[in-house]
């Protein structure tokens, strides 16, 4: 006799006579016309809908990114398997089943460990190039945007229309002669701390520094698609320049009741197109702009360093800058020249205050 089940250990037996009963019974009923006997694919189809299967765990895991829905997707998957075998089952075809379930799990489970330690690694790059200038907010929100500037785990390089807005101080270096060493840096760190948090507030990046200047942008990493964000981006550069001014004054005060050397700063800016990307080995990348955009900025900062000298904050920007402003700011024509190093002339107005 044959044992009755070998998943469960009892004394039962089938007698062979009744296996054999059960063999004979399913051949008349086939033959009778009665029963179909079950189809089966050849191992060849076998194996490729095993491939199938583990391939569609792949691409499940590449197209859904969210953790909640690829937790819920993945067992529909393997139920919708379950529930079609069972259908072609019914209609007489044996197809296998646990196989291809297997290597739909195995494969999702893989590819999304990977695209787990991947994004991780993009995203402690992307941190790293943007968590420094900006809110903590605004780059979960360019994480959340990634595929429209990241490419192979790093910003690709593109041209966009942006804002560029460069600083400087007045005689820095003569008035870090009359300090010593720490209390230049005293002093530094107290304005760039200042400057830096007006560029974030304003919804701006520090590029670079440079000594006692700064390079802020307004614009990228996210590219713009039409004027009115050109504008805006403008508009912010603009107002933030304003309140770099105010925070000036405001540590002039505090310099001057401390005995320390008060300054003035001078602001370029100027509204164009220009390279975005980041440069640098996988070790040190950084995330820079450059361009003529940034060239002019910069010549309009150290534009006639005589000029309207006495402000604490003179702020002088281009007419491309200028035309996306509308009427929210006080601005003064100042003149149209050739700026050094320029060939194309450039009409430079000076910003007096808001609107």
């Amino acid at each position: 006799s044959t044992p009755f089940s070998r998943f469960v250990k009892s004394q039962l037996k089938t007698p062979g006579a009744e296996i054999h009963a059960g063999a004979v019974s399913q051949l008349i009923r086939s033959a009778r016309g009665r029963s179909e006997p079950l189809g089966f694919w050849s191992e060849t189809l076998e194996w490729g809908w095993i491939l199938l299967w583990g391939l569609m765990g792949m691409l499940l895991c590449l197209w859904i990114r969210s953790l909640l829905v690829f937790l819920v997707s993945a067992p529909v998957a393997v139920i919708f398997l379950f529930l079609f075998t069972f259908v072609l089952f019914r209609e007489g075809c044996w197809v296998p089943v646990i196989a291809p379930a297997a290597a739909f799990l195995v494969s999702a489970g893989s590819m999304g460990f990977y695209m787990f330690h991947r994004e991780k690694a993009q995203r402690r790059l992307l941190m790293g190039l943007f968590s420094r200038y900006m809110s903590g907010d605004v780059v979960d929100a360019i994480w959340e945007q990634r595929d429209q500037f990241m490419d192979e785990g790093r910003p690709r390089s593109q041209t966009l229309t942006a804002t560029v807005l460069f600083t400087d101080i007045q005689n820095f270096t003569r008035m870090s002669e009359n300090m010593d060493a720490q209390g230049v840096m005293d002093w530094l760190n107290e304005y760039l701390e200042a400057m830096v948090k007006q560029v974030a507030t304003n919804n701006g990046i520090v590029d670079k520094y440079v000594g006692d200047a700064i390079m802020a942008v307004f614009g990228v990493p996210l590219p713009r698609t039409d004027v009115g964000e050109f504008s805006d981006d403008a508009t912010n550069a603009v107002r933030c320049a304003l309140n770099m001014g105010r925070e000036m004054a405001q540590l002039n005060k505090m310099w001057l009741k401390q005995g320390r050397p008060t300054a003035r700063m001078r602001i370029g800016i100027h509204t164009g197109p220009l390279r975005v990307g980041s440069v640098g080995s996988a070790q040190h990348l950084e995330y820079t702009v450059i361009g003529d955009t940034v060239n002019i900025a910069s010549r309009l900062e150290s534009f006639d360093k005589s000029v309207d000298s006495e402000n604490p904050c003179r702020i002088l920007i281009s007419n491309a800058t200028r035309e996306h402003l509308g009427d929210l700011f006080r601005v003064e024509r100042l003149t149209h020249v050739q700026l050094k190093g320029k060939s194309q002339w450039v009409e430079i107005h000076r910003v007096l205050g808001e609107g």
